[in-house]
């Protein structure tokens, strides 16, 4: 091992399929050293995800045929294959000496347990410590990454979290039997910008303090760049250029590393409308007018029905939406922005304030749904479009389903023939209309899921965190499909984001919240400016 916590050479993975074998990874070999941060990056479908499914041994060998050989440093003395080590050998290294946190948080919970009780279970089946004990080193992990309440975590379902509180709890459970090897699969993607350093820190801390070595798959090269050692480039399961991260990211050798480096968002200009056409479109009638909203959500006893505890979700917001404006909603996870999105598109009951469209108040009329009365024309794209679409539908029975329910565009033939125009101004091919979206790629999925949004040419459209967990390729493809459609069809958008520079590359103006509040509506570049000083001072 000369030093390497794990050496992996020539891994095959081939997953296996009705229409034959599909080759994931091809011939792939490397080394981390101990203590040593290991990128890897690539687009969708490159292979990353694969690569740590395979070393903890998580993918079905009914389903794929794996070949090659990881030796892993299990101990000082010792080492084992990954790759054919007993199953008895890999549920005793699994959580203990190796961990991962998955790209998605949501599916590595219980959700009829609560966050604190999972993690303390993880505690005292490898440690064996007492059940108080787990208790109290589980709260430990959820301070140290950053969770402001983590008494409040503990006992936390894991729906009642934000998607960035449920990533650095799932974080917290990866990291609390202090692991050796951790897989981190986009463990980045649902953090805000802020958190994005304390978490990059506390990465490069642990690292420091027990020796940790982190393989580090993300599609932002921009926190490889700042945090890993070296970095292994995949394209279509092949490895293109590895190396130093500073060498492959300034000077890359591979084309196709490249393009990956020039997608940065963080290195393109803005593609909002210029300073004039914003002082145009100001002196035009709102769309959409919030005053002072306000969002309580309460816990009730399940019997009696008594109020237990209440949180302010969102707090006093007055603001509004122009026309053909693109209004950047950003702030930290846990400040409120999914809950205003939810309150916009009816899908959350406001306690008090308004919010009116085109000076119609479709949100206080009990008698009527909001669907019912908006028609369509508020919609929303929600942050995961696996979540988003019915596994039982087709991609073309989706995007056709708010035509059915709202009688639009005649018949199914002519509403396929609708849609099928619509798939093809969204880049989206013919063949894709009767495929599932298990079948899809994760940028094909996230364009279904903005046509089926659009497919009823709303004046308002809501993207909450539309991009956050594609590569940088495709999240590009996609801010700029967005952009563009919005100029084809006139709508206005409020984009939610807690990425920086995804929110200043698309927004004409952005809202800054925090705690559920608003702070100061303005420019990207002042509030960007405003922000860095903020994080200076602290």
């Amino acid at each position: 091992m000369h030093g390497n916590v794990l050496a992996v050479s020539n891994l095959y993975v081939d997953y296996q399929s009705p229409n034959g074998k599909t080759t994931v990874l091809e011939n792939l070999s490397f080394s981390l050293p101990s203590g040593h941060i290991l990128g890897v990056a690539g687009e969708s479908g490159s292979g990353k995800t694969t690569i740590a499914l395979a070393l903890m041994r998580l993918i079905s060998r009914q389903k794929a045929d794996i070949k090659g050989c990881a030796h892993f440093k299990s101990d000082e003395n010792n080492s084992l294959d990954l790759l054919s080590a007993p199953d008895s050998e890999m549920e005793a290294i699994r959580g203990r000496k190796i961990s991962m946190v998955f790209q998605e948080p949501r599916s590595a919970f219980n959700p009829l347990l609560t966050c604190g009780n999972q993690i303390a279970e993880t505690i005292r089946r490898h440690l064996g410590v007492s059940k108080s004990e787990s208790v109290l080193l589980t709260k430990e992990w959820l301070a140290k990454t950053d969770l402001s309440e983590p008494e409040r975590i503990f006992h936390s379902f894991p729906h009642q979290l934000s998607g960035g509180q449920l990533q650095r709890t799932m974080i917290a459970m990866a990291l609390c039997c202090r692991p050796s090897l951790l897989m981190a699969d986009e463990p980045l993607a649902s953090s805000d910008y802020s958190n994005h350093q304390s978490l990059l820190k506390l990465f490069r801390k642990l690292k420091e303090e027990i020796g940790l070595s982190i393989i580090f798959i993300s599609h932002d090269f921009s926190a490889i760049e700042q945090i890993a050692d070296s970095v292994l480039v995949l394209n279509r399961g092949r490895l293109v250029e590895q190396g130093q991260v500073k060498e492959i990211i300034h000077s890359p050798k591979n084309y196709y590393t490249l393009q990956l480096v020039e997608s940065r968002i963080d290195r393109k200009e803005s593609i909002k409308e210029s300073a004039t056409e914003r002082a145009e479109q100001m002196d035009r009638l709102p769309v959409l007018t919030v005053k002072h909203l306000k969002k309580i959500f309460k816990e009730r006893n399940a019997i009696s029905g008594e109020v237990l505890n209440s949180k302010v979700a969102v707090q006093d917001l007055t603001f509004e939406l122009f026309q053909g404006e693109t209004l950047g909603v950003t702030g930290n996870s846990g400040s409120g922005k999914t809950t205003l999105a939810r309150c916009l598109c009816g899908l959350l009951e406001i306690d008090e304030g308004e919010i009116k469209f085109k000076h119609k108040n479709f949100f206080t009329d009990t008698k009527k749904s909001f669907s019912s009365m908006a028609k369509g024309k508020v919609q929303i794209i929600f942050q995961n479009p696996d979540i988003s679409l019915n596994p039982k539908q087709t991609i073309g029975e989706a995007i056709m389903e708010p035509l059915k329910y709202f009688g639009s565009h005649g018949g199914i033939s002519e509403q396929k023939k609708y849609v099928l125009k619509f798939m093809e101004k969204a880049g989206l091919e013919s063949c894709l209309f009767d495929r599932f979206p298990h079948q899809l790629s994760g940028g094909q999925k996230q364009r279904a899921v903005i046509l089926r949004a659009l497919v009823m040419q709303p004046e308002v459209l809501i993207c909450d965190e539309p991009v956050a967990a594609l590569d940088a390729v495709i999240q590009l493809q996609i801010l700029k499909l967005l952009n563009d459609l919005k100029q084809t069809f006139g709508f206005a958008m409020i984009f939610i984001s807690h990425d920086w520079p995804v929110v200043k590359y698309m927004s004409d103006r952005i809202m800054l919240m925090e705690k559920g509040t608003l702070k100061p509506i303005g420019k990207p570049e002042i509030l960007l400016e405003l922000l860095n000083s903020e994080q200076a001072v602290h």
